[in-house]
């Protein structure tokens, strides 16, 4: 292992845990878990989904996103019925109120993240981003 490196592997750790108390970070946390990130993917896939690509997005058991969207349709925020193009499979779809739900906890995530973004300044900003974006170009997704 490259020293540098591993120093600086150690400073990025550091610096994560610590963001764990930034409140965009927070927020975004959220997005990507459970119930919201459910609702998110719905709402930017067309308001429908099949389980098993919502399972394959959120890297979890096809078990765990069934309990998930029990307990949205409980809450009436989705719908799941036969698909009309293949009976063999079900469609979820995302009904108004989990539509309603998922727009406000978005618009909250973004005015969070703008506040962090501003801090940053417009230049730093977009650097961040831009690294962002690069650490992710090499990631594959399953």
């Amino acid at each position: 292992m490259n020293p540098e490196y591993e120093e600086l592997a150690t400073e990025l750790l550091r610096l994560n845990i610590g963001m764990l108390q930034e409140p965009a970070k927070q927020k975004i946390s959220k997005m990507t878990r459970g119930e919201v990130f459910v609702l998110n993917y719905l709402m930017t896939h067309q308001n429908q989904a099949h389980p098993a690509e919502i399972s394959r997005s959120m890297v979890v058991s096809t078990a765990r996103i069934a309990a998930l969207l029990s307990r949205l349709e409980e809450k009436q925020y989705i719908s799941r019925a036969s698909d009309p193009s293949d009976n063999r499979q079900v469609i979820v779809t995302l009904l108004p109120q989990g539509l309603a739900l998922i727009q406000r906890i978005r618009s909250e995530v973004i005015a969070a993240v703008v506040r962090m973004l501003e801090r940053l300044g417009p230049e730093d900003a977009r650097e961040y981003i831009r690294i962002q974006k690069k650490i992710l170009s090499g990631i594959t997704v399953p």
